[in-house]
């Protein structure tokens, strides 16, 4: 959190009543520099920092810590629309993507700097038809990371679909806008070019190789 507020925010703090509102924006970073950026307002996008924080039902919960254990907190994002879910779906149920929550005031949404802030690391999501819940941690776990991040699968292609996701799939075309990620799908899709799969065909059966 920032050392000091911003002098403008410390006069709204200290209102027993205002027009404006507080306001949580919830950034989480996907994929590197790329992110979904949530406001938890009330039927209106927010302009702030230069980006545009789309509005959604948001449930903020409070910071826990067990004996011995890191703190963690749940972030409940609206998932009737499946918009949080369509990330997690491509990039590995959004585990270890940094997630920053920012407490701006919609009567200054000019200031950026010396705001509450707030960072932490999606440990584990959850999806139901009404709510995406992310499991927050302060710093990943390190039992709970994989060492090393990279594994060579017999059936299972570790590059993004399409092309335009990750330069290291083959497929460039337009008929086929999914794809379940093993060797028969990529032969499909991409013909004589699936030499390229990214999985490892030659392995043993039922074994993992890093």
């Amino acid at each position: 959190m920032s050392l000091e507020l911003d002098a403008n925010y410390i006069a709204k703090k200290n209102l027993l009543a205002d027009a404006g509102a507080w306001v949580w924006l919830i950034a989480l970073e996907y994929t590197s520099g790329s992110f979904v950026r949530v406001a938890a307002n009330q039927a209106a996008d927010i302009v702030w920092n230069g980006f545009t924080w789309q509005w959604m039902p948001v449930m903020v919960g409070d910071l826990r810590q067990e004996r011995g254990a890191l703190p963690t907190m749940e972030l409940s994002v609206c998932n009737i629309g499946r918009f949080i879910q369509a990330y997690a779906e491509q990039y590995n149920g959004l585990a270890d993507c940094p997630a920053t929550l920012v407490a701006v005031h919609t009567a200054h949404l000019t200031v950026t700097a010396n705001l509450p802030t707030y960072n932490f690391v999606v440990v584990s999501s959850i999806f139901t038809p009404i709510w995406a819940r992310l499991n927050l941690s302060v710093a990943p776990n390190p039992f709970n990371v994989a060492d090393p991040r990279d594994k060579w699968l017999k059936n299972f292609c570790a590059f993004n679909f399409p092309h335009s996701a990750d330069a290291r799939c083959p497929y460039t075309g337009t008929t086929y806008t999914t794809c379940d990620r093993t060797l028969s799908a990529c032969i499909v899709r991409n013909g004589a070019a699936s030499y390229r799969f990214g999985g490892a065909p030659a392995i043993g059966n039922n074994r993992v190789y890093v």
